[in-house]
């Protein structure tokens, strides 16, 4: 390499042509820098690349073609490569930024070739522009985060417990997992406002808000995706068909691309989800296709959890029906009962008097028609037992007594004049139970108690009552002759009294299990404690 005259060391383009011939032939940008970190010389792809005019480029000082994270130590590292020369990356790492004319930065690869001269070393510095590999780097990441972001939603799905419960879910993944700038998820409450129903990242700030579309610019992509039933993209906010309004606050949060896709529940646009970039050109043909597919996903997720809102509306309302029958029939119950015991009742035990006194006359008198009399006192007796039975299975019992003694004293009434022997055994803790639930735990003590007497022709009866937390478990077991396939059937058919249990335990919420053993009955209720949901039964 010869020297130019003037200038001691500098490349002649007549005597050293064929150096420049190769330079100017590269296809990548080249620069020659000399001793002093100047441009000397720069290919027209370097001059292209850089933006700068040519006459601009050369005698520009090296450092200001150096991006700002490496400008602070430029002059340390050349100054390193010149007392070091050698073909090399410019760091270890291959990859560093460039600055053109305009400002921008990309990312390039520099390979630094020493040419040693008499006035020191240049320095033949080739350069890759990234952008493209970056760009489709960029573009896998998303994809990836994007893939993950759907298999998390995909969890959320399952683990969601209503629809504002899935939409904080879907915002915190399109964040957290996708790597986006932000996300709302806003629907309709009337026909021109929407409702922030849930945020994540730069959105946060907006969590609860109400939109009076009236206020907004038009075309605001939330907007328009659920009033016109369309996915919304825009590429680059900057250039899109905005508002002023809507640019200038995006430029103003950093926010350079958006999406917003509609949310549908059966068929229908119940919201939309809007999800925010940080950089321009995010959501490619690819991304799109990830990101409606989660939409549709998220739209599935609502007509399900819709369908099981339906399915528990349908089941509190059954529920809420047969507490009133319930209520209602204790009502009922309680009126037949004072009846019974008012009239009837004190009406026969009058009749057995008066027929007592004509019976010890007539013993006395020696009378033929004694067996007659005695015959129809035993009647009156058997009716009047029968409607004292009958009392005891309407009364509803003391409602401030324990279950307990409740229990124990149905126990000891139904077994009196029987020669089936009874026990008791308590478990758990005895803390107050509610009055609806101790009343109808009784009611189903006492029906399994009487169905025990009528039907089992038990020896023995084992009573359990466990009260754990948050839960009351009834068990009454016995050594009959056990319950016959047919009455266990579906639905307790043609057993009244069964279905009368099953319907208190039920209407609290819990449930009712009848099982056959080798030698008798089990009868087994579970009723939840501190629970909402329908009206408490209360009758008496």
């Amino acid at each position: 390499m010869s020297t130019e005259e003037g200038r001691p060391g500098r490349p002649d383009r007549g005597t050293d042509g064929m150096f420049f011939a190769v330079m100017d032939a590269a296809a990548t940008p080249v620069v020659l820098v000399d001793p002093a970190g100047v441009v000397a010389e720069g290919n027209d792809s370097a001059v292209a690349f850089f933006g700068y005019p040519r006459e601009e480029l050369l005698g520009l000082p090296v450092d200001e073609l150096v991006g700002t994270e490496h400008a602070a130590d430029h002059a340390r590292l050349r100054e390193e490569y010149v007392a070091d020369p050698a073909p090399r990356p410019f760091r270890s790492h291959d990859r560093l930024r460039a600055r053109r004319r305009d400002g921008s930065e990309p990312w390039v690869q520099a390979m630094l070739t020493p040419v040693e001269t008499e006035a020191g070393v240049w320095v033949v510095a080739t350069l890759q522009d990234l952008t493209p590999r970056r760009a489709e780097e960029q573009r896998l990441h998303e994809l990836t985060r994007s893939s993950l972001m759907l298999s998390s939603l995909n969890q959320a799905v399952l683990r969601a417990r209503d629809a504002d419960d899935l939409f904080r879910e879907v915002c915190r993944v399109a964040v957290d997992e996708g790597g986006f700038a932000g996300a709302w998820v806003a629907r309709p409450v009337s026909a021109g406002a929407l409702e922030v129903a849930a945020t994540a990242g730069l959105m946060d700030s907006w969590a609860g808000r109400r939109i009076e579309l009236a206020e907004v610019p038009d075309r605001l992509p939330s907007a328009v995706a659920i009033l016109e039933a369309v996915p919304v993209y825009h590429a680059d906010l900057q250039t899109a068909e905005l508002h002023d309004q809507v640019r200038d606050a995006a430029r103003e949060q950093g926010i350079h691309a958006v999406m917003a896709l509609p949310l549908r529940c059966r068929s229908e646009v119940v919201a939309a989800l809007t999800i925010y970039a940080d950089h321009r050109g995010a959501f490619d043909e690819a991304l799109r296709v990830l990101l409606e597919d989660l939409a549709d996903n998220v739209g599935h997720a609502l007509t399900s959890l819709d369908s099981a809102r339906r399915l528990d509306e349908v089941a509190a309302h059954r529920s809420t029906l047969l507490a009133r029958l319930l209520d209602a029939q204790e009502v009922e119950r309680a009126r037949i009962a004072a009846d019974v015991h008012d009239d009837p009742v004190q009406e026969l035990a009058a009749l057995d008097l008066r027929l007592g006194l004509l019976r010890r006359r007539l013993e006395a008198e020696g009378s033929a028609t004694l067996d007659d009399l005695r015959r129809v006192q035993g009647m009156v007796a058997a009716v009047t037992g029968g409607l004292r039975e009958l009392l005891f299975e309407l009364e509803p019992g003391n409602s401030d007594a324990d279950l307990v003694t409740l229990v124990r004293g149905a126990a000891e009434h139904v077994f009196e004049a029987s020669s089936t022997r009874w026990s008791l055994e308590q478990a758990g803790s005895e803390d107050d139970l509610p009055v609806q639930v101790r009343l109808q735990a009784l009611r189903i003590v006492k029906e399994a108690l009487i169905n025990v007497r009528k039907h089992a022709r038990a020896g023995t009866v084992l009573i359990r009552l466990d009260q754990a937390p948050g839960v009351l478990r009834l068990e009454i077991e016995d050594d009959g002759r056990g319950i016959g396939a047919a009455t266990l059937g579906p639905g307790l058919p043609g057993h009244r009294g069964l279905a009368s249990m099953r319907d208190r335990a039920e209407v609290l919420g819990g449930s009712l299990e009848v099982a056959g053993l080798e030698h008798g009955t089990r009868v087994r209720v579970t009723l939840p404690l501190g629970r909402s949901g329908p009206a408490p039964v209360t009758g008496t």
